[in-house]
């Protein structure tokens, strides 16, 4: 395996992080989504409007989101 996942474009380690995340976490949920269905996190970042290292600290779980993008990631994730 390289240092990127072939499948996600997600690194290894990103992955293996959020595989051992608090499954309970909404960013925890949504970053597996993410993963699962191929979303980039430059596709996360353009529909969200914020950047794409926020959106890697909440999928490191460095930030918690604002409300009103929890709603969008249940949003996202109820649509699939």
């Amino acid at each position: 395996m390289t240092s990127k996942d072939l499948r996600s474009g997600y690194s290894a380690g990103l992955t293996a992080m959020v595989e051992a995340a608090d499954p309970a976490l909404i960013t925890t949920r949504f970053a597996k989504f993410c993963i699962a269905n191929d979303v980039s996190v430059a596709q996360i970042s353009s529909h969200f409007g914020i950047s794409r290292p926020a959106i890697y600290d909440w999928f490191k779980g460095n930030s918690t989101p604002m409300a009103k993008h929890q709603q969008m990631m249940e949003t996202l994730m109820a649509s699939a």
